[in-house]
């Protein structure tokens, strides 16, 4: 409980009261991330609806999904897009020990070193912290990037229309919004495509203004 319970408790908390600083302040963006990714076939569908609605986003990439999808890489850096840190294979770090965390933020980093990308930001895989990852992320100098709307985009019964639904019946302005372009149950990030080229259009007739992760900390 002390090592990952109560961190991520503090860290969900404060995430709260990051959305209020938000509201507080008059905040009129909307921020669009994704997770999970790099996806050879989704990521690069998600690239394709933003570009159509000229909307730029955050991706957290899983480190060896980068790797191994260099071209689609760089295609996000091309096309203005943020690129954020989201572990080296997903796996949470409460159930990790602190030496395997640390491997996984060296790992991480060097991969995307080497693709051309200094990391700024880390999400952690389902938004759980450890002791030892809040010290990594310290040493690596990560600012922390949560979010205040997630919808279940990943799972294995979720449609198309209800993703839409509930992003636009939860979203306001200021809000961070955690939509997923890998990973899932039965192609979920299809899935989520869908839901873009539903809900992006609306959001735009409706003057919401988007976004990037980096913005909140100019």
């Amino acid at each position: 409980m002390i090592y990952g319970g109560i961190p991520t408790l503090l860290y969900r908390r404060w995430n709260r009261s990051l959305k209020k600083q938000r509201k507080r302040k008059g905040v009129e963006n909307i921020y669009l991330t994704f997770d999970d990714g790099i996806d050879s076939k989704y990521t690069i569908e998600v690239l394709r609806v933003l570009k159509k609605y000229k909307i730029p986003a955050t991706f957290f990439v899983v480190a060896e999904f980068a790797r191994d999808n260099k071209e689609i890489i760089d295609e996000i850096k091309k096309d203005g897009h943020v690129i954020g840190l989201h572990s080296l294979q997903h796996k949470n770090e409460i159930f990790q020990t602190p030496r395997n965390t640390k491997k996984d933020f060296f790992e991480s980093i060097n991969i995307l070193n080497e693709l051309g990308i200094k990391p700024k930001f880390f999400r952690p895989p389902w938004g759980h912290f450890s002791l030892a990852a809040i010290n990594e992320i310290n040493n690596a100098n990560l600012k922390i990037i949560l979010w205040n709307v997630i919808v279940g985009d990943w799972k294995a019964n979720m449609d198309s229309r209800t993703i839409a639904d509930r992003l636009i019946s939860e979203t306001e302005k200021g809000d961070i919004i955690c939509l997923h372009d890998g990973r899932g149950k039965n192609d979920a990030p299809r899935r989520t495509v869908e839901a873009l080229e539903i809900v992006l259009p609306i959001w735009k007739s409706q003057g919401f203004i988007f976004g990037t992760v980096e913005e909140l900390y100019e």
